[in-house]
């Protein structure tokens, strides 16, 4: 699974992260989350910055929470750091997503394990 690049993907909503996956794997996520749960483009940048700060920090910094907000739409959330391993030679990293819109009834609260390929992409592991 690989993405070139950014991906709108406007109507999911932790998938900021999706931006590192192809779209096609992407949309499958949609199921994953409440009805009406959306994030704008700009949210996902956003949160896909703060997914990025914490993946590419060396050493891993295990138990940082990186937040992200949105005052335009109301969107918001953390991304935590749980552990850090190796899995097949990969760097892995588990992170925690917390996220809340305005639209939400509840946040959503998730966690993903995700891995970096030999390419340098960041993969659901």
């Amino acid at each position: 699974m690989r993405v070139p690049g950014f991906v709108p993907l406007a109507s999911m909503a932790i998938l900021a992260t999706a931006l590192l996956w192809p779209g096609t794997a992407a949309a499958q996520w949609r199921y994953l989350f409440p009805p009406g749960f959306t994030l704008t483009d700009e949210d996902m940048q956003t949160q896909l910055e703060a997914i990025l700060r914490l993946v590419r920090a060396e050493p891993p910094p295990i138990g940082q929470e990186e937040q992200w907000s949105n005052p335009g739409t109301g969107a918001r959330g953390t991304v935590t750091m749980l552990t850090a391993s190796e899995v097949r030679q990969m760097p892995c990293r588990r992170l925690r997503f917390q996220i809340d819109t305005r639209q939400a009834s509840a946040p959503v609260d998730m966690t993903f394990t995700l891995c970096r390929a030999a390419d340098g992409l960041w993969k659901i592991g």
